[in-house]
């Protein structure tokens, strides 16, 4: 297996992320996660996030990553809103 150094990882990140700033057709993504409880979901949910917001957002005054949950319950453990608002 190949291993990368630390630096090499941060700059191949970088490099793919001033790639995709660079398209000019973004798309819209919809991720839908549904598994039982206590699998990590929230995890999941709240890297993903960090990943949008540390990439895209500081470059916008929009909101790019908006999260929903069918209950209030759910929407808490992620910071969302609820589906239905």
């Amino acid at each position: 297996s190949h291993l990368i150094s630390q630096k090499e990882h941060e700059d191949l990140l970088e490099n793919e992320s001033s790639r995709l700033l660079r398209l000019d057709n973004i798309k819209q993504l919809r991720m839908f996660i549904s598994v039982v409880g206590g699998t990590g979901k929230s995890i999941l949910i709240e890297a993903i996030t960090c990943l949008v917001d540390d990439t895209w957002h500081p470059k916008s005054g929009e909101i790019i990553c908006a999260i929903v949950a069918p209950t209030g319950i759910a929407t808490f453990n992620v910071r969302g809103l609820t589906i239905h608002r």
